[in-house]
């Protein structure tokens, strides 16, 4: 088995993986994008625009399927270019020890979105 190979851009880790997880269920794409992350403060996001590529979701944990070359682009980073194949999308958080987890600051009703639970806990917002 070929090693797994890891890239990262902010607070964004993908991981490739041998295979989707079976019952991964598609997710739609944001305005014709595969949005990986919504930024936290700038509205900015980690995103793909190729068209041969697929977002999966299963128990808060989200994948992507590359049939072709892709590149996960971002105002305020180096693009990535990820390879055909799947892989598991991480979004990675700063721990300090001792520190209470973080909260929302914002009212996600009022603004047209929904908090989606993820398996690890934490929560990301969705527009319906």
């Amino acid at each position: 088995m070929e090693a797994s190979q890891h890239f990262r851009q902010g607070d964004v880790l993908i991981a490739s993986i041998a295979e989707l997880p079976r019952d991964a269920r598609p997710v739609s794409r944001e305005e014709g994008r595969i949005i990986l992350a919504h930024g936290e403060v700038t509205g900015h996001a980690h995103a793909i625009v190729e068209p041969d590529v697929e977002l999966y979701e299963k128990d808060g944990d989200y994948f992507i399927r590359v049939s072709r070359t892709a590149v996960v682009r971002h105002e305020e980073h180096n693009p990535i270019s990820l390879d055909r194949g799947d892989y598991r999308v991480i979004r990675q958080r700063e721990y300090v020890p001792g520190a209470a987890p973080a909260t929302a600051t914002f009212d996600p009703a009022a603004s047209g979105y929904r908090p989606m639970p993820m398996s690890s806990g934490w929560f990301r917002f969705v527009l319906d």
